[in-house]
This record gives structure tokens, C-alpha cells and sequence, in this order.
């Protein structure tokens, strides 16, 4: 059943999408909306997303907004405005009532118009709000709304709400050539780019492989997972390789000494003219070689000659290349009830943070635990008038 509802002055329907199989039904208008919203390569790796973080404690739910007038039987992209996707938290299958997006760059939570982005975060806030949500927490690309419109459009929910700004660079501009991408650089970047590149060819002839999916026996990963700079557990590594083998705008690109064997791989996908790394493998034995400035070099000089004019580096990199990203907006919306069970639950956050000797990769913990976050309060509507604002829907 759609619910209609208001987004900046005009009415959208909510279609709402719970689980894996059902939102992967929709992956291929996904990506032909996030290309339409400028946000190419961010739903192009959905199943492999939504199957590494596929468990009973964390249900993907995705919100569609669509036109009016749209079908929710036979959608096309002309019929959707914008698209939320978020995940339920459960415990023992049951669950909590607290919803957020995943990871801490939340690369394809928001799929809308720039402009648009932090209107739809507040829309869904409140949505889920009104649907037995004790905890909301959203964070997006894009600038905040003043606090004067979130006031106004949360209203009467008797809740808590905070906000954060803050900025990410993982978004790279390409030239239309390998000298003109290298130019957009720091001085340093660009030697150490051409000069260790230059360096390791004096000592061996390299050749670059173009797509490595396939050519890669099990015995041949399991080595060099083991021999790479920062191996990962085989199996999850494996899956890796095996999800990007599989994934149709997926790629493996490597380098190797020609009659020899492999000294780096570069795993990601590309939509249009954008291309996402989203993983890279060095062996050891080269560390004064500089493997990631020399597999980087030859991976640059490949996708800008394959026509890639953007480069997302997802999740970013601690590469002095990233001194030149582009410095883009993000921002954090958390919504709590004024419940019992949104106060324990938040307790119970603080003492898992406590007890847990790693930072966690969610930003919903952090947001709703830090002491020093400013809540603002909207206290509920009075029962008149809230019941002539339900006559008047």
C-alpha cells in the first residue's frame, strides 16, 4: 500500500521495499537513477553490499518516492523521485526500532537531486517516526537544511533531533589524458607516480592486464592473500574476488612481471564515466618499490585511456593522492523519540562503545553517544490540534 505524503510542496507516494530479494529486483532502476541524479557507481555494487551485510540482526529496507500517478507494479525510472536506502537493527530477530544508514561515507544511502537530499532525509526521519521508529539516524552527500526546517517540518513529533556537518574526499576529476590527470596533482604525487613506476621497470618488465577476472586459480588467491601487505581472512577474500568476478559493471585490474607472477590487482566497478576502486592488493617483498604508487600509476594511465573521467576511491585512501579530491559536503540527521526505550537503548550504545576496543564503522553510535552533540526538542502536537492536522490529510 503507498503512503502519500509532502515533499517540498508537492505531493509523492512512499513505496517501501523490505529485504535483499526485493530491492535487488530494482537494481536496475537503481543505477539508471543515481546516473540521473549525477551519483553514477554508487548502486552499481548493491548485491554485493547488501549480501556482506545480509544478517537477522540488520534488515535493508529502501524507501522509493515515487511521482504521482506511478504503478508500484510496473516502475520505471520516469516514475521515481528519489530513493532512501536504510537498515533495520534487530536483536534475536526482534526488532529495536532503531534505523540508520550503513557505514560511515554512506556512498548510496540518499539516490535524489543535490539540492533535494536533506529534504528526503527529513521526510523518511519522520516517516519512520510515525511507523514505531525510536531511533533514526541518516547521514547523506550533500549540505544540511537550517535548523529553522527541520523545526518546522518535524514538527510535533516528540522527539530529539541533532545535526552535524562535515566534509569527504574520496571523489577524483580526471584529465582527458594519463599527463593531464597527473598534472592535477601535488608536485610530490606526480614524481612519486612517475618515478617508481619508472624505477621497478629498470628491474623488471611489467605488463598491465586489463580484466584479471578469471585468470586467477584458488591456489594462486590463497598465495597472494597470504603474501599481500594487509591480508584478509582467505574465505572473505575469496568472496571478494568472486562478487567482483560476477558483478556486470564489475573489473579486476592487475599488474604483473611479464613470465611472472602478479605484484598488484585493483578491484572496483564503473557506470558511464565513472570508475569506483573499491579495493587494491600489493605483495609483499616490493616495499621500497612503492607498489601502491606504481599499480595506481598504471591503473590511472588505464581508465583515463578506457574514457573514466571521475574516480571514486570508496571509502577513501590514506594516499597523498587525496590531498587532491575534491572536497565535498556530508551531513548526519539522528532522531529519538522521547521514549523509555529510546533512553536504554541509547544507554546501552554508550556501554558498547565502552567496551569496544575498536572505533565502529557506524556513525550512528558515535552521533547518538557523544556528549558534546546539541539536541533540540519538539514536543508533541496538542491533541486538537493534532487531530484537525489528520482531518485535514
Amino acid at each position: 500500500m503507498l503512503k502519500t505524503t509532502q515533499l517540498q510542496g508537492a505531493g509523492v507516494s512512499t513505496l517501501t521495499l523490505e529485504g535483499r530479494v526485493p530491492i535487488l529486483e530494482h537494481s536496475a532502476l537503481l543505477e539508471e537513477l543515481a546516473e540521473r541524479c549525477d551519483q553514477s557507481g554508487t548502486m552499481c555494487a548493491l548485491r554485493f553490499f547488501l549480501e556482506s551485510s545480509s544478517s537477522s540482526s540488520k534488515i535493508p529496507i529502501l524507501f522509493l518516492l515515487l511521482y504521482p500517478g506511478a504503478s508500484p507494479h510496473n516502475l520505471c525510472c520516469d516514475d521515481v523521485h528519489a530513493a532512501v536506502l536504510i537498515y533495520e537493527h534487530r536483536f534475536l530477530g526482534l526488532p529495536l526500532g532503531v534505523f540508520s544508514s550503513d557505514g560511515y561515507n554512506d556512498f548510496r544511502t540518499i539516490i535524489a537531486p543535490e539540492h533535494e537530499r536533506r529534504a528526503v532525509a527529513i521526510l523518511i526521519a519522520k516517516l519512520l517516526l510515525e511507523n514505531d521508529a525510536h531511533i533514526v539516524k541518516i547521514s547523506a552527500e550533500g549540505s544540511f537544511e537550517p535548523a529553522e526546517s527541520i523545526t518546522a517540518q518535524l514538527e510535533g513529533a516528540n522527539a530529539f533531533w541533532a545535526q552535524q556537518e562535515r566534509e569527504y574526499r574520496y571523489v577524483f576529476p580526471l584529465g582527458a589524458t594519463f599527463e593531464e590527470t597527473l598534472a592535477k596533482f601535488g608536485k610530490s604525487t606526480r614524481f612519486n607516480l612517475r618515478y617508481y613506476r619508472r624505477r621497478l621497470s629498470r628491474r623488471m618488465h611489467c605488463e598491465v592486464v586489463a580484466d584479471a577476472r578469471g585468470q586467477l586459480a584458488h591456489k594462486e588467491l590463497k598465495s597472494l592473500n597470504a603474501n599481500s601487505l594487509n591480508p584478509l581472512p582467505f574465505q572473505e577474500f575469496e568472496k571478494l574476488y568472486q562478487n567482483l568476478s560476477c558483478l556486470p559493471h564489475g573489473f579486476l585490474f592487475g599488474v604483473r612481471e611479464v613470465g611472472g607472477g602478479w605484484i598488484g590487482l585493483v578491484g572496483g566497478w564503473r557506470q558511464g564515466t565513472t570508475t569506483v576502486l573499491h579495493w587494491q592488493l600489493n605483495v609483499r617483498g616490493y616495499e621500497k618499490d612503492s607498489l601502491v604508487n606504481v599499480v595506481r600509476s598504471y591503473f590511472l594511465e588505464h581508465i583515463v585511456q578506457q574514457g573514466a573521467r571521475k574516480l571514486v576511491i570508496y571509502g577513501g585512501t590514506i594516499h597523498s593522492m587525496s590531498h587532491s579530491f575534491v572536497v565535498s559536503p556530508a551531513f548526519d540527521l539522528a532522531v529519538r523519540r522521547r521514549t523509555l526505550r529510546s533512553a536504554l537503548l541509547r544507554l546501552c550504545m554508550k556501554m558498547q562503545l565502552r567496551l569496544s576496543p575498536d572505533q565502529p564503522k557506524d556513525g550512528a553510535l558515535k552521533l547518538l553517544t557523544d556528549n558534546t552533540v546539541k539536541w533540540s526538542y519538539l514536543p508533541a502536537l496538542p491533541l486538537k490540534l493534532a487531530s484537525r492536522k489528520r482531518r485535514a490529510a
